[in-house]
């Protein structure tokens, strides 16, 4: 801070203060307002940005249970006892996807195929274990194709 100096003799920072020329007034002004607007500054708390709303946001969500959580977290469980018909066509498609050709694939097929039209029936699991048997005679080739879709076959089963 520049302070011009000035002693009026007299007790007392008016009088001296009365000494100041025009432009030395001016100039302690203009300090004081600084010095106190800085002092304001550190002691006001910082205004927090607007946030600016994104002029689109897309979600695309599907499948069974499907959630969005946005800045939370999700500890839901889900037990879904509906069978969609969407099981046995994508199990389907999986083993015509492969490339395999023959009867053995050809025997898969229609293994799966019946099991869709016994579920919910009493000869279900009988099927079940027919689609399995073949399986097992044949996994080395069909097991990684099939895999996915087993554990939600076997949820048929109770």
């Amino acid at each position: 801070m520049i302070l011009p100096i000035h002693d009026s003799g007299k007790h007392g920072a008016s009088a001296d203060y009365e000494l100041f020329s025009a432009d030395e007034k001016v100039l302690w002004e203009l300090q004081l307002r600084l010095f106190i607007s800085r002092q304001k500054a550190g002691l006001e708390p910082a205004e927090a940005p607007i946030p600016t709303v994104p002029a689109h946001i897309t979600y695309n969500v599907s499948g069974t249970n499907a959630r969005v959580n946005m800045n939370s977290k999700d500890s839901s469980v889900n037990v879904v006892a509906d069978v969609s018909a969407e099981l046995f066509d994508r199990l389907v498609a999986a083993i015509q996807a492969s490339g395999i050709e023959g009867s053995e694939r050809a025997r898969l097929e229609d293994s799966v195929q019946e099991m869709r039209r016994s579920y919910g029936a009493s000869g279900f699991a009988e099927r079940y274990a027919y689609f399995m048997s073949i399986l097992a005679d044949h996994i080395a080739v069909f097991g990684p194709i099939v895999a996915p879709y087993l554990a939600a076959l076997a949820r048929l089963l109770t």
